[in-house]
């Protein structure tokens, strides 16, 4: 694109000047939508990927423990990342049975109702691998009680 933009500087010498311009604009303005979706379609591909490889690198490890932090708190559980290993996955609060948690939106954190146990962003966590969805390209944890 920007050997196009250069050509038509150069052109802007000649004679078709005027005539260049409307072309290279047009035809620019649809290049540059083209290169933005196809970049996205890209990125979306990476993401797919990469989810496919921790997906299938975690599919030996269920039942084993591992050390991890909150990265993520909503209504629906905890995202967990991997101490070691850039894997993420998901406890849901239907997997915390030691109380009934509730997500505190203003606060962005977990709280059990009773226990008053809370789960923070950044919070040092024991995880085990509960199950591994390989279509999905899903990874669910449980806490471990310490």
């Amino acid at each position: 694109m920007v050997h196009r933009l250069l050509k038509g500087e150069l052109k802007k010498k000649s004679k078709d000047s005027d005539r260049f311009d409307d072309a290279v604009q047009t035809s620019l303005a649809k290049d540059a939508d083209h290169c933005s979706m196809l970049e996205r379609r890209a990125e979306e591909a990476e993401r797919e990927f990469m989810a496919l490889k921790k997906a299938q690198f975690m599919m030996d490890k269920m039942g084993q423990q591992f050390v991890g932090y909150v990265s993520g708190v909503t209504e629906f559980g905890l995202f967990v990342e991997l101490d070691l290993y850039f894997v993420e996955g998901l406890v849901h609060v239907t997997s915390m049975r030691d109380d009934y948690y509730q997500f505190i939106e203003e606060h962005y954190y977990m709280r059990g109702r009773h226990t008053k146990k809370e789960f923070h962003l950044g919070q040092k966590v024991l995880i085990e691998v509960q199950k591994v969805d390989l279509d999905k390209r899903q990874i669910d944890f449980t806490l471990v009680e310490s």
